[in-house]
């Protein structure tokens, strides 16, 4: 008799699991809760980065994942999560547990900058916290967009200048990751700041709007064949003084370089507007600690206060860094007159088929005869600098120089290189 019991116990425990599981089936188009959270950073390696995360065993998504390879961009990435139970109506997401097995989570991973014209990889991923497998049929859709001023209204709209799609039916075993991949090729238009957003449609449904947070650079491709003073000129040179691989230069420079118009899409152009841009974003500062030494630009963004700091070398090395971080070929030039005994910095900039002069201190461009006409007329040395290097020289007096990573060199002779720079056109 006991031994029936339970046998029928048994049989009608399953059909109720069959139940209720077609149940939640029936209802996964419904009552659709979408929690967005979007906190706290957190840093990744690039093992970490291609190994599926789990939301809940990791916290939330980070903002940026960070590779620490140049070769690999960061990512910008944020998750949700998606109830599809009828019983979490009307809750927000902190109601719901966070190992509750009727959460479906799904997140983006976007390249937090690109070079235009290249094919972009955005990758959505899904995670099932279901008790039973569960398909989804839907569709993908990646775009890329800008905002820009009409050129004789003060009115600003936005554009779509790239979009890719992809239709997809996924299966969603419990617990297990899934990525979808879309490839989007990405616009020559304006480097600088873009939006993108990602929309899924279909059985789960949630728009990602990750902000005006991402850059579109030059691509290196289209500079061509650069002429240089000497062989062994890097004009994207990293040292102790540029780190523009880094995110955090790459955006501040495309926050500079930003066009209002999208007519403007030109290295010459995007380098005139970015040498007014540090023009006006700094403080002449002819201190000691400045005149004696340059700082890096991690040195220098470290110490905004509502402007820049520092002297020509501090000009000259924001804007060079600047403009590397866009893939704008560019060198920094060290010029002493002997007739009025002063020594400057300033940069020059390939266009594409010459180089420009660019003085950000001066806010001048493209006017190399600008010192002639101020009456700076004897060059006794005029070179590029390169292979800034902390440990090259030291001295025992004083607190800049020749402390390890503090981004801070002697102006002078801490650049291991300095090519002579005959037939200028500042003579």
């Amino acid at each position: 008799m006991i031994k029936r019991y339970y046998i029928s116990f048994l049989i009608f425990w399953l059909l109720w699991v069959s139940v209720v599981n077609q149940y939640y089936q029936g209802k996964i188009n419904k009552n659709l809760i979408i929690s967005p959270t979007k906190e706290g950073l957190e840093s990744f390696s690039v093992d970490d980065l291609f190994v599926p995360i789990d939301p809940y065993e990791n916290g939330t998504l980070p903002i940026v994942i960070k590779n620490g390879n140049s070769s690999v961009p960061d990512y910008i990435t944020s998750y949700v999560e998606l109830s599809i139970s009828s019983k979490f109506a009307g809750l927000s997401s902190r109601s719901i547990d966070p190992k509750s097995t009727d959460v479906v989570a799904t997140w983006v991973e976007i390249p937090a900058y690109w070079d235009r014209g290249s094919v972009i990889t955005v990758r959505v991923g899904f995670k099932s916290y279901l008790r039973y497998s569960y398909t989804a049929t839907l569709t993908i859709t990646c775009e890329i967009r800008d905002k820009y001023k009409y050129q004789f209204f003060p009115v600003y709209y936005w554009k779509t200048e790239a979009s890719a799609q992809k239709s997809v039916r996924l299966t969603l075993r419990p617990r297990a990751t899934k990525y979808v991949n879309i490839y989007v090729d990405t616009p020559t238009t304006t480097v600088g700041l873009k939006k993108v957003i990602v929309e899924i449609r279909g059985d789960l449904q949630y728009t990602f709007d990750e902000g005006y947070n991402f850059v579109q650079r030059f691509n290196k491709n289209e500079f061509g064949s650069i002429t240089k003073v000497d062989y062994r000129e890097n004009d994207y040179e990293l040292s102790d003084i540029y780190h523009f691989n880094e995110y955090t230069i790459i955006k501040k420079a495309g926050e500079a370089a930003d066009m209002s118009y999208e007519s403007i899409k030109d290295p010459y152009r995007t380098a005139k507007k970015m040498n007014g841009w540090i023009h006006n974003n700094f403080e002449y500062t002819n201190t000691t600690n400045y005149r004696h030494y340059t700082w890096g630009d991690k040195a220098i963004l470290s110490t905004y206060d509502g402007k820049y700091h520092g002297v020509c070398d501090e000009y000259t090395v924001l804007f060079v860094s600047f403009v590397r971080a866009l893939n704008i070929p560019a060198r920094q030039i060290y010029i002493l007159w002997s007739d009025v005994n002063i020594a400057h910095e300033f940069a020059e900039i390939w266009s594409g088929d010459r180089w420009v002069h660019a003085d950000p201190t001066w806010n001048a461009f493209d006017d190399p005869q600008i010192y002639k006409r101020h009456g700076y007329k004897q060059i006794y040395m005029i070179c590029i600098l390169q292979g800034a290097d902390d440990s090259l020289c030291s001295y025992d007096d004083n607190p800049y120089d020749n402390v390890p990573d503090n981004g801070v060199i002697h102006y002078l002779y801490d650049y291991e290189y300095k090519f002579m720079y005959s037939n200028n056109p500042y003579d």
